[in-house]
């Protein structure tokens, strides 16, 4: 009998290739004895653009492509229609003669709504009657493809998965094509060329980000103030802090004290005064093991301690998994691990302390008789955390990026090997009469936390949780072991003055945290319920290529580590209904899709209520518009002479850089027809140092295999045709020409 295993990606299907045994490699698959391995490259066909469903008369541009048209609107597919992407034709065309020759088919596509529509839109292309298998694993190491080859099921059994992604291409498809084309027609009828893009993640992600900056712009810092004490006990001396009484009318909403004379007052009457200890409390804490990894925690580490972009984490950790095999799924939203696979953790360590030299000691001080938190089957969803596998490579043949990463996925692993990290929490209560004596007493608190057993803080790992702590000085000094009573001397009193701070601007990792905890953005209890139980907004796979797009668009603009929105991403946000850019709305419209691919629920009735709600957006379209002009240009017009593009002749307006905060460049106002750009040099375009060839040729129906973006045929100086990434420069892909196509090869 003749397999064939379809796998998602050629890296995948080399790994179950290995796992079969006796590979040998052809164009496009392998031979494993009986049975072949094949792949897709990630997905083969593309939904049709609304060109495909307008009439025939429509006009059409110097493009070919048919101009946008309010009277189109809204444009709903009665068949939904896909083409093959011309540059996987190949590919797709092996598959099928593989196909031919199986007796059954074994779905190898990642463990997901994609990686599940992707593998099955072949099969079902085709049109194949042979039985089809689903082989589903979450590493891509030896081990792990032997047990998944073990255990096959029925494919059936992940039919939802596949409709829940068809139902959400679809309502994608719905919103984004008809509300943008809305919108944008909506604009320009008033006079605006902004191209407004609407998306059903990225516009509510924009709207965060919109929110934040707006409540840092409008914040007012304030003064507070703080009272440190010196304390001297027959034991030793510390320092404690007064605690003012609550409900003082000198304290704010968040119980710290405003009044300057107030706070100095205290110092007065605190300074070399007599005090006794009114209650002494010492209780042993312990704090447990972290919970694994999920993309967006790995994210949030990396922004943070090496200043990686979402992009960039996730580019890293795929790496890690399909080309060193060396980190399970990446693409994963669980923090926990099943039960049964503790029993792999000696085979995994083994392998850690021979890839990770460097680690070896902190592996043999594990204990793999511990059992924490991590270990839970009624938290495991499609994946489980991020995790080392049992497969041995070397942390040398690595790149910095990736060594970095990898560092964090093992001490993260090595952490649920060793104990809890245990302490002595000590909190001191003095009372120190007040001058006048008609007033209470005064009370003073020290606390301290004295740690008994590191545990699993010698790891040194950090979790997410504290990347987003700030130490407490207060809380790591040694107290002395007092008794109620016992009299103690107030040495001294400091006055410490602070202000209040807004909150801080997002860095790419802070955003995708966000989004993954966005119920903590909203008041209501119910929808805060349905938020946090569907895990936020986006996906792990999905979130990072949101605010590349972002950024791509001009939405978004980046100063540092920090994201900010533009002029133009406010406003889009100040145009768009609440409907768009609420996250409630987006999390009910995920549990849709969960009740679909639990088959529990229906795509024809998910995708009608899309397109009530598509119709009535494209009615309102214009009065969202009239409400919310257009600002003015803030872009730097002193030249009033401005000079011509030289490749397609539009004005070029002088820009301020945005990234670095310093100078100007200048930008071709075709954009994004063209995308000509020029250093500035004495407040005019430097035309010598740009290449002398900057519009594209034409815009391909080609994607960039690493971000799916549309690529763009260029010209060089030489005369020579080459494709470069549309989404450049987050995305610095290019390809050779070969016969009038990328070269993918």
């Amino acid at each position: 009998m003749t397999r064939l295993f379809i796998a998602e990606k050629p890296s995948a299907a080399k790994a179950i290739a290995d796992g079969l045994g006796k590979a040998v490699r052809r164009d496009g698959y392998y031979e494993c004895g009986d049975d072949l391995v094949s792949y897709c490259i990630g997905h083969l066909f593309s939904q049709k653009e609304p060109d495909a469903y307008l009439p025939d008369d429509v006009p059409k541009t110097k493009k070919g492509k048919k101009i946008w048209r309010a009277c189109d609107l809204p444009i709903i597919p009665e068949i939904w229609q896909y083409e093959q992407k011309k540059e996987t034709k190949g590919q797709l065309k092996i598959l099928g003669t593989l196909i031919k020759r199986a007796d059954e088919i074994v779905h190898a596509g990642d463990v997901d709504r994609e990686g599940q529509a992707i593998v099955d839109q072949v099969i079902e292309h085709f049109k194949t009657k042979v039985p089809v298998k689903r082989f589903s694993v979450s590493a891509q190491d030896a081990v792990s493809i032997g047990r998944g080859l073990k255990s096959l099921k029925d494919n059936n059994e992940f039919r939802g998965w596949r409709n829940a992604a068809l139902g959400r291409q679809r309502a994608d498809w719905l919103v984004g094509m008809n509300v943008t084309r809305a919108l944008t027609l909506a604009a320009q009828a008033s006079g605006d060329k902004s191209l407004l893009v609407v998306g059903r993640v990225q516009s509510p992600t924009l709207a965060l980000v919109v929110s934040r900056d707006r409540v840092i712009e409008k914040f007012v810092p304030k003064d507070y103030f703080q009272v440190h004490a010196t304390i001297k006990h027959e034991k030793g001396e510390f320092i404690a802090r007064w605690v003012p009484p609550k409900d003082s009318d000198y304290l704010d909403d968040e119980n710290r004290v405003i009044s300057k004379t107030v706070a100095e007052k205290v110092v007065q009457e605190l300074s070399e005064k007599d005090g006794r200890v009114a209650s002494y409390s010492k209780e042993p804490k312990s704090t447990p093991q972290p919970l694994g990894l999920s993309l967006s925690d790995i994210t949030l580490i990396a922004s943070n301690r090496f200043g990686f972009s979402a992009d960039e984490t996730l580019k890293t950790v795929q790496a890690l998994y399909e080309t060193h095999k060396l980190c399970s799924y990446p693409r994963s939203d669980c923090k926990y691990l099943p039960e049964a696979q503790k029993s792999d953790a000696k085979t995994i360590l083994a392998a850690v302390s021979s890839t990770y030299p460097a680690i070896s000691n902190l592996v043999e001080k594990t204990d793999t008789s511990i059992h924490s938190r991590i270990w839970n089957d009624g938290k495991i969803t499609a994946h489980h955390a991020i995790i080392p596998t049992m497969h041995s490579g070397n942390v040398e043949a690595l790149t910095s990026r990736e060594k970095s990463i990898y560092d964090v996925i093992v001490r993260s692993y090595l952490t649920q090997f060793y104990p809890k990290h245990e302490y002595d929490a000590t909190i001191i209560l003095i009372d120190v009469d007040a001058q006048d004596s008609a007033a209470e007493k005064h009370t003073l608190k020290a606390a301290g936390n004295v740690v008994t057993i590191e545990g699993w803080k010698v790891v040194n790992a950090e979790s997410p949780e504290d990347s987003e702590k700030t130490a407490n000085d207060d809380e790591s000094q040694m107290l002395p072991t007092v008794k109620e009573s016992d009299h103690v001397g107030v040495l001294d009193a400091v006055l410490g003055s602070k202000k209040t701070t807004p909150p801080k601007h997002f860095t790419e990792g802070t955003l995708i945290k966000a989004l993954e905890n966005i119920h903590k953005y909203v008041d209501n209890p119910e929808y805060k319920k349905l938020l946090k139980s569907e895990d936020g907004i986006g996906t792990p796979a999905t979130r990072s290529s949101i605010i590349t797009e972002l950024k791509r668009r001009r939405y978004l603009d980046t100063k540092a580590k920090y994201l900010m929105s533009s002029s133009l991403g406010r406003r889009l946000i100040d145009t768009l209904p609440e409907s768009v850019t609420s996250p409630v709305l987006t999390a009910q419209y995920e549990s849709e899709l969960l009740l679909i691919q639990n088959r529990k629920g229906s795509v024809k009735e998910f995708l009608d209520s899309q397109i009530q709600y598509v119709t009535e957006q494209v009615a309102n379209a214009a009065s969202l518009i009239a409400d919310n002009p257009a600002p003015k240009d803030t872009s730097d017009h002193s030249n009033k002479d401005s000079p011509p593009c030289p490749e397609c002749n539009s004005a070029l307006i002088r820009r301020k850089d945005s990234r670095s905060g310093k100078g100007f460049w200048w930008g071709c106002s075709g954009y994004p027809e063209c995308r000509s750009t020029y250093p500035d040099k004495r407040g005019k375009p430097d035309f010598k140092s740009a290449p002398s060839v900057k519009k594209p040729q034409r815009t391909t129906d080609y994607k960039c295999h690493k971000c799916e973006s549309d690529l763009i045929a260029r010209k060089s100086e030489k005369g020579t045709v080459w494709y470069g990434c549309s989404a450049f420069p987050t995305c610095k892909e290019r390809y050779f020409d070969k016969d009038g196509a990328p070269n993918f090869g």
